[in-house]
């Protein structure tokens, strides 16, 4: 099913994606709404499964990690590149 959108939920949308922190009464100011519509849309858009989360991304430094890690990954394609080998074997 595809959901109907209009342009202030489509401002509303990028606001978002923008900043996810921001307040109802930022977006609402941003798309010409007081916070109530605003904030009902944004409940909406939630409801239908438009908005799935909202997230931040941390500065991993800032936090104190140096580096990423990707072990488990990394440990799912050796698995994978064994079975392949033992199969053909």
């Amino acid at each position: 099913m595809t959901a109907t959108l209009d342009a202030i939920d489509v401002r509303i949308l990028e606001a978002l994606q923008e900043d996810a922190g921001r307040s109802v009464a930022d977006i609402a100011e941003i798309v010409g709404l007081t916070p109530s519509p605003c904030w009902r849309r944004i409940r909406r858009l939630e409801t239908e499964g438009i908005i799935k989360r909202r997230s931040v991304q941390l500065d991993r430094r800032a936090v104190g990690l140096s580096f990423t890690a990707y072990l488990v990954a990394l440990l799912i394609v050796i698995v994978l590149l064994v079975l392949v080998f033992v199969k053909k074997g």
